[in-house]
């Protein structure tokens, strides 16, 4: 009866070590989704700041080039306007490229890390 009673709290012991290290590996892998997630819309978050730095800065060139242009050369308006719509066409593709990107992002480290919270 005593090698009985020693063998079921093994297997009682056992199945708690089991479960622990399976709540703790299952936390583990929320607290890492959840970093993961945090890290990547961060890292958007900069991304797209960076990109309407940068796109501000241009579209002040831009308008200076256009004041500087208009004023020397008047017929050459209609080009002015070209480059800077097709600029800022790029600048929306860009940006829409941007948070596709990061969208796709999210939706793989939600496929791949089905545990991780929002």
């Amino acid at each position: 009866m005593d090698a009985t009673r020693t063998v079921e709290e093994l297997v009682a012991e056992a199945t708690r070590d089991a479960r622990s290290t399976q709540d703790a590996f299952r936390r583990f892998m929320e607290e890492w989704g959840s970093a993961t997630r945090a890290y990547l819309a961060e890292g958007m978050a900069v991304q797209q700041a960076s990109l309407t730095a940068a796109f501000d800065l241009q579209n002040a060139a831009t308008q200076a080039s256009r004041t500087m242009f208009d004023a020397a050369i008047q017929t050459g308006k209609s080009s002015m306007d070209q480059w800077a719509r097709t600029t800022q066409d790029w600048q929306k593709a860009t940006m829409g490229l941007t948070g596709a990107t990061g969208r796709m992002i999210e939706q793989m480290v939600e496929t791949f890390i089905p545990t991780a919270k929002r």
